[in-house]
């Protein structure tokens, strides 16, 4: 029993709906038909001509050559351009042709098919940049690693052995107190360069990171600034299972977040506080950083340069979490940062919710949690 045959008006219904274009048109490409999305892609009319594409437009045909890349080559129903429209604007599109043979034959018509491309090639520009961002870093990374590994093993070395042969010349001119004085003042002026470096080495790349994990290495950055007119605390900790799994580039990216977000609210906003608490759910693990610095319209921020911004938020989304910043001028500056456990979850239908609930996000709430952080870590 054969398919039934669908009726003019029911077809026109379909058409009409489709919210791809299609395009009829005969040998001498003027349209004859053209559904809504059609019409609303290009603004087209019936009876006009169609333009070429882009594509078709700028390529080399022989004298007599057709130049509809579609309507020369039967082997070929599918070509990506750009089609003109009637404002003057071109609109990437993907195109598809068949042709109608049932249909008044020595009229040769040939029907089109568009779909917009510009949301596709969006995404795919999206993607390349989350690409190109995230082998950047790796090889920013690997550059600071090295030197690192540079200034500790080589620079650091060769003023060690300066420092011992100073401290032999101390011992010799000992009783000469002109000269006693020099040297000292020589050891003085090396143990703190030596001291700059080694701050450099560490600043480039924490050894702590591969030595004794990502928890310690946020202790270690909240200790080296601690003192220079600002006080930083980290509470809590990432579970031993998650230590382990945390390793390579993301612990350097967790360890990044948070020295950034550090440098922001110390030089930025001026805070003389600043409490990092990280820890872990079900199936994530959570950093909150709130500073008591005078704050920063975040919008503002991110629209201008914000390149720090940008990158947290970069080095948040190749780890599959997500980032939020909470100021405005005048207040305190809050920045959450949530990622899927590296480890597999032992029950996945527990796993909590990657998004924190809207309510946490009152100032009411946030200072609440800063106070009791800050509480449970001085316990």
């Amino acid at each position: 029993m054969g398919t039934p045959a669908l009726d003019a008006q029911t077809l026109g219904k379909i058409l009409n709906a489709l919210n791809d274009g299609v395009v009829v048109m005969d040998r001498r490409r003027t349209i004859t038909y053209l559904n809504p999305a059609a019409e609303r892609m290009t603004g087209w009319q019936l009876g006009e001509p169609v333009p070429y594409c882009r594509f078709c437009q700028e390529r080399e045909v022989a004298e007599g050559e057709e130049r509809c890349f579609l309507a020369a080559q039967q082997a070929i129903d599918e070509l990506e351009s750009e089609m003109p429209t009637r404002w003057g604007t071109m609109v990437p599109v993907t195109m598809t042709r068949s042709f109608l043979v049932d249909v008044e034959p020595k009229a040769g018509h040939m029907v089109i098919t568009i779909r917009d491309a510009t949301v596709r090639r969006q995404a795919e520009a999206l993607r390349r940049r989350a690409e190109l961002h995230r082998r950047t870093l790796e090889v920013l990374e690997a550059e600071r690693r090295r030197l690192s590994l540079e200034i500790h093993d080589g620079v650091l070395q060769l003023l060690y052995g300066v420092r011992l042969g100073l401290d032999d010349l101390a011992y010799e001119v000992q009783g000469v107190p002109e000269k006693e004085q020099k040297v000292r003042h020589l050891i003085g002026l090396l143990e703190e360069g030596v001291g700059e470096l080694r701050a450099l080495s560490q600043a480039l790349y924490p050894p702590a990171l591969d030595d004794l994990g990502l928890t310690s290495a946020l202790r270690q950055l909240a200790a080296q600034w601690t003192g220079r007119t600002v006080e930083i605390e980290v509470v809590g900790a990432f579970p031993p299972t998650v230590e382990a799994a945390l390793q390579g580039r993301q612990a350097t990216h967790v360890y990044r977040i948070v020295q950034e977000a550090i440098h922001n609210a110390v030089f930025h906003g001026r805070a003389r506080t600043v409490l990092v608490r990280v820890g872990c759910g079900t199936c994530t693990c959570r950093v909150l950083i709130v500073d008591d610095g005078r704050g920063f319209d975040v919008r503002r921020a991110a629209e201008a340069s914000g390149l720090g911004l940008r990158s947290m938020a970069e080095r948040a989304a190749s780890m599959g979490g997500r980032l939020w910043i909470k100021s405005r001028p005048g207040r305190c500056t809050r920045l959450w940062f949530c990622f899927p456990r590296p480890e597999p979850p032992e029950a996945a239908d527990r796993c909590d919710r990657l998004c924190p609930p809207k309510a946490s996000w009152s100032e009411a709430a946030w200072a609440s949690r800063a106070r009791g952080d800050a509480k449970g870590g001085r316990r």
